[in-house]
Parts: C-alpha cells; sequence; structure tokens
C-alpha cells in the first residue's frame, strides 16, 4: 500500500563535514597519488599539521551560528592542500601503535 502523504525534506548540503568529506577524500587520493609510500597515518597528519587556523580574510573561524568556533567546531581549520603536498614534518603511526591507549574492560 502506497502512502499519498507529502514529505517536505530540506536536504541541503553546503558546509561542514558533509561537504568536507568529499574534499578531504579528494585532497588525500592526489596526496597519495603524489607519494605513494606514505601511509594513511602520514597523509592525515600533512593534512591536518598544514590547515589554515583563520580563514582566507585573515579572521577567526566561525561556527554554523556565525560565532567563533571553538576546537570542536574548527578541528584542525582549513585545508591547505598545496602545503599538505609538502608539509616538511609528518607524523606517522602503525596500528600497534595505539595499543598502550586501549584499555580492556
Amino acid at each position: 500500500m502506497q502512502s499519498n502523504k507529502t514529505v517536505n525534506v530540506d536536504l541541503t548540503i553546503n558546509n561542514g563535514t558533509s561537504m568536507s568529506c568529499f574534499h578531504l577524500s579528494g585532497i588525500a587520493a592526489l596526496l597519495k597519488n603524489s607519494h605513494p609510500g606514505r601511509s594513511l597515518a602520514a597523509i592525515k597528519s600533512a593534512i591536518m599539521t598544514t590547515a589554515y587556523e583563520i580563514n582566507l580574510q585573515g579572521k577567526a573561524n566561525l561556527d554554523q551560528r556565525l560565532k567563533l568556533a571553538d576546537l570542536f567546531a574548527t578541528g584542525a581549520g582549513y585545508v591547505n592542500h598545496l602545503k599538505a603536498n609538502d608539509p616538511g614534518l609528518v607524523y606517522d603511526i602503525e596500528p600497534n601503535d595505539h595499543v598502550p591507549y586501549f584499555e580492556l574492560y
């Protein structure tokens, strides 16, 4: 049986993690192509350690309410894909490096 009810849903996706996922995936793919020997952890490090902490106008990042963004809203900041290709220092980690931080209950 099919319902005749109409549901209006706003699916506008223009900022936040919904949009950053596609952009960061593409940037990670380009970095992996440019540096095939780098691990995913090293690529993540390159992206995070080269991000801008301020916006392109030189002002502090704002959250979705247009208020000063805190650490949880900004994450690492705005991606600088050109700088991420040659970040200088990257932090690499292997899966077993996480083990000492696990607590088993």
